[in-house]
This record gives C-alpha cells, structure tokens and sequence, in this order.
C-alpha cells in the first residue's frame, strides 16, 4: 500500500469516525431533553455508540457499519434496554425519527426484538421484519 493510499484510508476513517460522534450528540441530546441520565462512550474507533446508566439500569448498544470508504452509516441496534420510568413517552421515537432525517445515515436494523411490545412499537413505525430462520427472534429493518 503506497502512502497516498495510507493517507486515504486514514481520512476515511477519520471521517467515519466524525459521523458515528454525530450520530451520538443527536442521541444523547433528545436523552437528554427527556432528563434520561446517562454516559456515552464510542469504542472501537466510531464502530459503536453505547449509552448506559448502571444505577437505572439503561442500556443502549448500537453498531455503525460503513461500506468501504462511504460517509452513510448503517445502523444495527443491537440492545436497548430502558427503565420503566422512560418506556412510552416517545423517547424512542424521538430518537429514531431524528436519526431517520439524517443524511448521513441510510439503513436502521433493531435487532432480535423480544417483547410484543417493542415488536408493535416496529410495525407502527414501518419497519419491516427480517428473520434469518424461524428459530432467530425479529429483527426489523428501515431502509
């Protein structure tokens, strides 16, 4: 690999990395707004987001996948995990639709879904079901 190609990838990833720290500041601010108390850290160089809060019990995991040397993230949720206290108040919603207007994001996958409740919550925000086989749980996909 020749330097200049060096050079590109290094860009490349810096700027991934730009993305999923915005993806993060828009999260973090509507929990934010919704007085949800939580930490943010962004591990595996921009590759994850995860929020949590060990005294609630608030768990928020997602993965952020880029195509090569693409700007547009995919994002897969892998766990969300929320106290009672901040179920049904649109917090979720909020968060999605706004992720949903960015244009920096293309693809939103929630991940083995296993409450009825959360499964409503996907076919009412049309999301479409995907199953690998039929012993995996849901998951659902926005594209």
């Amino acid at each position: 690999m020749n330097m200049q190609s060096i050079e590109n990838l290094r860009t490349t990833m810096e700027n991934q990395k730009k993305i999923s720290h915005r993806i993060a500041s828009l999260i973090a601010k509507e929990l934010e707004n919704n007085e949800v108390k939580c930490s943010c850290h962004i591990p595996y160089e921009g590759r994850a987001i995860q929020f949590f809060n060990t005294d609630t019990g608030l768990y928020i995991w997602i993965r952020v996948k880029f195509e090569g040397s693409s700007d547009i993230a995919k994002l897969d949720i892998a766990n969300i995990d929320l106290p009672p206290k901040y179920r049904r108040k649109g917090i979720f919603t909020k968060v999605i639709n706004k992720l949903k207007r960015m244009n920096c994001v293309s693809n939103i996958k929630i991940e083995n879904v296993l409450t009825d409740e959360m499964i409503a919550w996907c076919k009412k925000h049309r999301f479409k079901e995907c199953r690998l086989s039929e012993y995996d749980p849901p998951s659902f996909v926005w594209k």
